[in-house]
């Protein structure tokens, strides 16, 4: 018996290697993010690094900048600007999937402070953006934010489609078990976890598996009996009211975007567009420009070509535009 047992144990382990052999050369998976960026917080569960340059091949060139305050950001101090601006946000904020010097934060930052052709600081511009954030989150990080450099003059929030599940995973615990740096959850277990949930083919998958089966139960989540279903933006209301006493408490005004495409909208896009125009907030109305750009050149995509997914350059490039003319206003 005891022989039977280990012949069976034995088999399992070399068909484990060779599926983990077969899949790292043939079938390699690709998750967003490079893990190694991120380290444990206690409010918010997760967020970056201070002083990164990481750069990290995958079937793209993944690129993660921070200062040492541990923000989006090139500028070591944003003491020589006159102005403070705050953009909060999730991966779309932060950049993920492009060049550092791509989000849209780091685009409106050359458009604010561009005088006569050349940089010349006005706008401090501090990309908050943390991938997977949702609202509760982000608020936290402006808040620590808002003490660490100082009071804004201006804070925009682009809200995301999955800001409610996420939101909803954060309530659950869930944000503060990531295998990141430094998460006590997981005690002594901590390092070989990372190795099988990050570097592990076979863990990757089960890693994912099990991500998407929390996202799908936070997705379901069901209104009250009676209540129908509303959109995305409408279940951030009560981040949306906290951005609103946070904004009025610090004399900042408040600017918010919707990030999801025109052609997936929930009805979050319009409903808030119709809450910014009736609560004196502004709104970084980008779509109408992408819309016409692809009119103009049908085969002109939004999404990047790889696994990183989010929107291309040029998309950024036209929410920085609508954050700066609704800044303008």
């Amino acid at each position: 018996m005891l022989k039977k047992t280990a012949l069976v144990f034995v088999a399992v382990v070399i068909a484990l290697a060779a599926a983990e052999i077969a899949l790292r050369a043939w079938f390699p998976l690709y998750l967003t993010g490079a893990v190694d960026s991120y380290r444990y917080d206690a409010e918010t569960g997760i967020t970056l690094k201070s002083d990164l340059n990481s750069l990290k091949m995958t079937d793209y060139l993944q690129e993660i900048v921070t200062n040492r305050l541990g923000t989006v950001n090139y500028q070591q101090s944003f003491d020589h600007y006159a102005r403070l601006v705050f953009a909060a946000g999730d991966s779309y904020t932060q950049g993920s999937g492009l060049p550092a010097d791509a989000a849209y934060p780091f685009q409106l930052d050359l458009l604010l402070n561009n005088e006569h052709g050349h940089y010349q600081p006005a706008y401090g511009v501090v990309n908050l953006g943390v991938a997977s954030y949702g609202g509760r989150q982000s608020l936290l990080r402006l808040q620590h934010f808002i003490h660490a450099v100082g009071r804004p003059d201006y804070i925009l929030y682009l809200v995301s489609s999955n800001d409610a599940m996420d939101d909803r995973l954060f309530e659950q615990g869930y944000r503060h078990r990531h295998l990141v740096d430094g998460n006590p959850y997981w005690g002594v277990w901590l390092k070989p976890l990372q190795w099988l949930g990050h570097e592990c083919e076979i863990g990757k998958r089960v890693r994912l598996a099990w991500t998407m089966f929390k996202r799908r139960a936070a997705t379901n989540h069901k209104p009250a009996t009676g209540k129908p279903r509303i959109s995305v933006a409408e279940q951030e209301l009560p981040v949306l009211r906290q951005l609103q006493q946070i904004a009025t408490h610090n004399h900042a005004r408040l600017i918010i975007g919707w990030s999801g495409p025109p052609m997936h909208d929930d009805g979050s896009y319009g409903w808030m567009k119709q809450w910014a125009a009736e609560n004196g907030t502004g709104f970084a109305d980008w779509q109408p420009a992408v819309a016409a750009d692809q009119q103009a050149m049908p085969s002109l995509a939004m999404a990047n070509p790889h696994s990183g997914g989010h929107y291309r350059s040029w998309v950024q490039r036209r929410i920085a535009m609508a954050y700066a003319e609704a800044m303008r206003r």
